[in-house]
């Protein structure tokens, strides 16, 4: 029989953190309506953007930065409160960098989001 190491644990770990992550993030983002190419989009809405969306690059910057604020705004309430705490724990025992993986996971769910609707441009 194998021995389980705690190096494979920790690996083993990462990976549901980061599916979690992956899950949060594509959940959230599914939440989201794709911007139309042609909409103004204010200064204050969207970090990093401002103006008029032009083409789909444009419409995917702002749908992952809504998908950003959106993920933020979220962390607040209370079901992700226990799940921090969780995260707040392993951070200082873990071998890896946990919030970074989980947040890695976060914006890889966008994109994969993202990936999944994007034909609805090609209308």
């Amino acid at each position: 029989m194998t021995e389980v190491t705690t190096e494979l644990r920790y690996k083993m770990l990462e990976k549901q953190i980061y599916e979690e992550g992956f899950e949060r993030g594509y959940n959230i983002a599914s939440w989201q309506d794709l911007p139309e190419i042609g909409t103004e989009i204010p200064r204050f809405m969207v970090d990093g953007f401002s103006g008029i969306i032009e083409n789909v690059e444009d419409a995917q910057e702002v749908f992952i930065s809504i998908c950003y604020s959106a993920e933020v705004s979220n962390r607040q309430f209370s079901p992700f409160e226990f799940f921090c705490h969780e995260l707040k724990a392993l951070d200082e025992v873990a071998s890896f960098d946990v919030w970074g993986v989980f947040e890695d996971g976060i914006t890889d769910g966008f994109y994969a989001n993202w990936d999944s609707r994007k034909d609805y441009y090609d209308k």
